[in-house]
């Protein structure tokens, strides 16, 4: 469905079949964007409930959002361990890391800790990430990985994560899948309900 059309069903849902009434067009855009946001949100609590039994599961409705950062693909330098989030980051889903700096292209899975547990299990040596286990995590708008490199090539790392989905406006459609659209409807409807009082 086109943002057009949902926002003609969202009009008749409103019984304000043409603009000029109680909402104008920017309005209700920003109502089916908000719709989409919060079933984003959705998504992603159903997503980390799931993962409680089933590390790898992702509700189909967010594949649309699944995006493989691209920062990668520059050179990477010998002991920078931090790297820049892209802007539509949300969520990472998974990464993986070759620390060695050779570029033979061995990346291997990295487990996500919080920082100051990666820092703490590092004066363990028993705990601490090693190159064929490594772990990564999320601070200040970077992803960091330790072990800390040790080489410099492009493509050290992959990183998988979920996006930020483009707004809904005119001649700018739903990110997520048509199944999802009508619910995005009725979310929208319920939003304007609640300004209306």
């Amino acid at each position: 469905m086109t943002s057009a059309e949902a926002l003609t069903r969202l009009r008749i849902l409103l019984n304000e079949a043409t603009p000029g009434g109680m909402w104008n067009d920017t309005q209700l855009y920003e109502m089916l964007d908000s719709a989409q946001n919060i079933k984003i949100s959705s998504l992603l609590t159903e997503m980390s409930e799931a993962r409680k039994l089933n590390p790898y599961y992702i509700p189909k409705d967010l594949e649309p959002l699944i995006k493989l950062d691209t920062t990668n693909t520059t050179t990477v330098g010998a002991t920078e361990q931090e790297y820049s989030l892209p802007s539509d980051y949300i969520q990472t889903l998974r990464a993986s890391y070759d620390y060695t700096g050779t570029g033979s292209g061995t990346l291997y899975e990295a487990t996500n800790l919080a920082y100051e547990e990666v820092r703490k299990r590092e004066n363990n040596v028993y705990r601490a990430s090693k190159p064929v286990a490594p772990n990564y995590y999320i601070k200040g708008g970077k992803i960091g990985f330790y072990p800390q490199p040790i080489g410099a090539h492009a493509n050290a790392y992959q990183h998988y994560y979920i996006s930020l989905p483009t707004a809904v406006a005119s001649g700018q459609n739903f990110t997520l899948l048509p199944n999802t659209h009508e619910e995005l409807i009725q979310i929208s409807y319920k939003l304007s309900k609640t300004k209306d009082q």
